[in-house]
């Protein structure tokens, strides 16, 4: 016997599917590229030793991707969290490093610049910025090995550099490429 009821509006390809889980209300509702098509599960078991687990079906060819938190959801959903959290002091983490590299590219340009001078106080600069990259560029890989920071900082942040200036731009991908390893960069 089937317990099969019509429920929502359809979805087409590329729409975004989100759904919540209130323990609390002991519902469920599902949404529509962030319109909510209704609670579906008014009674839902609460027990302390029960766990719910979010699953989906699929027809032959049909793919999905699925966030359960670790990227930015496109549409969130007032008063909910994701089963993933949001690295937070990651975030925090990348912005404050983020102000430390625009700095590191604007002593890199103007080393850059100065580079014809054959004078000792030069070298001594250029290896204090050498030392400061080398820092900043570990702390940095680190954080690029969390896709939630890529996806919701990094991809931003050079987007933003463009923006301001494409030579620092190209610039800041020099840096990048002489300061992470390549094996890195290609996984």
């Amino acid at each position: 016997m089937s317990n099969a009821c019509t429920y929502g509006r359809k979805w087409r390809v590329g729409n975004i599917i989100g759904c919540t889980i209130d323990l609390g209300k002991k519902s469920i509702e599902f949404f529509n590229n962030g319109e909510s098509l209704g609670v579906i599960v008014e009674e839902l078991i609460n027990k302390d030793n029960l766990t719910y687990f979010p699953a989906l079906t699929l027809s032959d060819e049909e793919n999905v991707v699925v966030n359960l938190g670790e990227r930015p959801f496109k549409f969130p959903i007032l008063n909910s969290k994701p089963l993933i959290t949001s690295p937070i002091a990651l975030i925090n983490y990348f912005r404050r490093l983020e102000k430390n590299i625009y700095s590191l590219i604007e002593s890199q340009i103007n080393l850059n610049k100065k580079n014809t001078k054959n004078n000792l106080k030069h070298y001594d600069k250029i290896r204090i910025n050498n030392i400061i990259k080398n820092i900043l560029f570990h702390q940095f890989e680190h954080l690029l090995k969390n896709q939630f920071i890529v996806d919701s900082c990094f991809i931003l942040f050079l987007r933003n550099l463009n923006k301001r200036s494409p030579e620092k731009l190209i610039v800041f991908l020099e840096l990048m490429w002489e300061n992470i390893p390549v094996s890195y960069i290609l996984t």
